[in-house]
């Protein structure tokens, strides 16, 4: 049985200039099975992003190295030309804020980085983020999936 879960995270981006513009995600994070998850901690990502003025809701893919014995959660995005990277480090003694904010970077395809910022998952949607990982309860993936597929037929802008 598949292992997924669907997370929301907002926050913003800061170019070097020192403009802030926002930035949020929602994506569903998948393993073909728990086994296959537990021996190697990487999920599958899709969802949408968006991240003005780069992108608007648009869709997105990559994936999630989750690596507990080190300390850290890697989110890697891609959506169109660009990439969102960044990782949680866990810290017990912080445990809380560690596994809610995530320090990013958008970088473009030739690696440049254009903006650094941080995004939180709000402890707000924690009940639907919890009922996403039940198997009977897939309303959030369901709705996510669709989301993503409207966005992905959309016209070229």
């Amino acid at each position: 049985m598949k292992t997924s879960f669907v997370e929301t995270m907002r926050g913003s981006l800061t170019t070097q200039d020192g403009l802030k513009h926002p930035l949020d995600f929602e994506i569903k994070a998948e393993a073909p099975s728990l086994l296959r998850f537990l021996r190697d901690g990487t999920l599958q990502l899709s969802g949408v992003l968006h991240a003005s003025p780069w992108a608007s809701e648009v869709p997105a893919a990559g994936t999630m190295e989750i690596a507990l014995a080190h300390g850290r959660i890697g989110y890697r995005l891609r959506f169109g030309t660009f990439r969102l990277e960044g990782d949680k480090r866990v810290r017990p003694a912080a445990l809380l804020p560690s596994m809610t904010t995530l320090p990013v970077t958008l970088s473009d395809s030739a690696g440049t980085q254009l903006a650094t910022g941080e995004v939180r998952f709000d402890l707000r949607d924690l009940p639907g983020f919890l009922r996403s990982f039940l198997p009977f309860r897939r309303l959030a993936q369901q709705r996510l999936d669709e989301k993503r597929r409207n966005v992905e037929q959309r016209p070229a802008a």
